[in-house]
């Protein structure tokens, strides 16, 4: 028997199988075929040029499917294709370091120590959680992993935007993106439905909406405020005005009360346009009712139903200020969680009160603080918020010592999202929700890697290839 012979003998029955198993994917979820394409292509792109890879991760980030992966108590469990595309892209792009004989090592940045620290902290107090049988294993390692995942797409990013010509290509894949997205929610205006990202449930995830577009807004009134051409001027102010409907009809009250300190946070730094942009937040609050009355009214109606709503829980009511109680049974229902975190979960031993019950470990609580005071105890929550606060100091450092107008207005926003999403954190897991962490972690490592950028020698940027 020939050589061809037998090889063609044995790729027969390897054909069979791999088409009955793309067969059985397609009619159970065809989103799984689109996954092990996609991760294919990705794989290839990141091996041939790494900044394929994340440009492939940009667009990813807002336009990709979620896959169930198991039906548990309490958060349900699923994946989304860009939480596979993170790590296939990883893993080719150190495969591609690895082949590379010119290769610099990792980049060093200033939060690496507390990324690792907290890493090695969801991994300890998650797995002492399923050791002690508290925390269903699946459940507990995917919802762990996504917090790893964002680390691992900062220093990514970090680490491949080397260039200003790669800085640019990403942050034209993020306009794009954001179109994209926002014309997907007009088309959904006239079902009056709650909007939504693509491949999301349809008025199901409004927070995650809100807070991405929490991160565009920042980015989009920085770049606007350090415009120093024509068309840097036209094009944010025209996606600025786009977004303004969408953002609203997601009737996210935690985004409604975040997009306050975030563009006031904008006013209190810039220093640029500082007038101009003042007259401009005084104008649209005078005139905002009149030019977008059912917007308006929408938005103050949502509001509203924050103290208006009838209690149908086991919780009536809660005193938030003379003459002012919260009936609305969601907001109840995030309040009296956190009094049970506080009072049972983080009390349980000495272990939980330091460490926390691990990811997952005290079930689903709407509000990140008490999230992370659960699940990762004190020591994770001063770890966390230390982390937070210094990705602030250092955009505001980045800003006040450059002079580039993209530099200026990438490190203000990063200030202002930090400030945006730290208020919609009140009463929303903000921090571990995908199509809100993703570009926030993108956006950090973009501002680091435009500052390493300034720092280094004209020649040193030429030389250094993409790792």
């Amino acid at each position: 028997m020939s050589q061809f012979n037998l090889r063609f003998l044995i790729a027969i029955p390897i054909i069979i199988l791999l088409a009955y198993f793309i067969g059985q994917s397609v009619s159970a979820s065809p989103f799984i075929v689109i996954t092990i394409v996609m991760s294919i292509v990705s794989a290839i792109l990141t091996f041939q040029n790494p900044e394929n890879g994340l440009i492939f991760l940009v667009y990813s980030m807002l336009l990709s499917p979620e896959i169930p992966i198991g039906n548990v108590p309490g958060r349900p469990v699923a994946i989304r294709v860009d939480d596979v595309l993170i790590i296939i892209v990883f893993v080719a792009w150190l495969a591609h370091i690895s082949v590379q004989k010119d290769w610099k090592g990792f980049l060093i940045t200033p939060f690496d120590k507390l990324l690792i620290g907290l890493t090695a902290l969801y991994i300890v107090s998650t797995s002492w959680g399923i050791f002690e049988g508290r925390i269903n294993p699946l459940k507990g390692f995917f919802y762990a992993l996504k917090y790893i995942e964002y680390f691992i797409l900062y220093w990514i990013t970090v680490n491949v935007l080397v260039t200003e010509s790669v800085i640019n290509r990403s942050m034209r894949a993020g306009l794009i993106t954001c179109l994209i997205v926002t014309v997907y929610v007009y088309a959904m205006m006239p079902s009056h439905m709650r909007a939504s990202a693509p491949f999301d449930k349809v008025g199901g995830e409004p927070a995650s909406l809100g807070g991405y577009y929490l991160i565009i807004f920042s980015i989009l009134i920085s770049l606007l405020l350090h415009a120093d051409t024509t068309a840097s001027v036209i094009i944010p102010a025209i996606v600025l005005l786009c977004v303004f409907a969408p953002f609203v009809r997601t009737l996210s009250r935690a985004s409604y009360l975040a997009i306050v300190p975030l563009t006031l946070s904008i006013l209190f730094f810039t220093k640029k346009r500082k007038v101009m942009y003042a007259l401009i937040l005084i104008g649209s609050v005078i005139f905002l009712p009149i030019i977008a009355p059912t917007l308006t009214n929408d938005a103050m109606k949502r509001i509203n139903e924050t103290f208006t709503a009838d209690s149908s829980g086991s919780y009536k009511s809660v005193n938030v200020s003379v003459g002012r109680r919260i009936t609305d049974q969601s907001a109840l229902d995030r309040i009296f969680s956190w009094k049970m975190v506080a009072r049972e979960k983080l009390m349980r031993s000495p272990f939980t009160f330091l460490f926390g019950n691990g990811v997952t470990g005290v079930g689903f609580i709407d509000g990140q603080f008490f999230s992370n005071l659960g699940e990762i105890g004190v020591i994770g929550i001063l770890m966390f918020y230390g982390l937070i606060i210094k990705i602030f100091l250092f955009a505001k450092r980045v800003y006040m010592e450059s002079s580039r107008p993209m530099a200026q207005g990438l490190s203000l926003a990063l200030m202002a999202t930090v400030v945006g999403l730290l208020t919609q954190s009140i009463s929303t897991n903000t921090f571990i929700i995908v199509r809100i962490m993703e570009p926030f972690w993108f956006l950090t490592g973009l501002v680091v890697a435009i500052h390493t950028l300034q720092e280094q020698p004209a020649t040193t940027q030429t030389d250094r290839a993409p790792a």
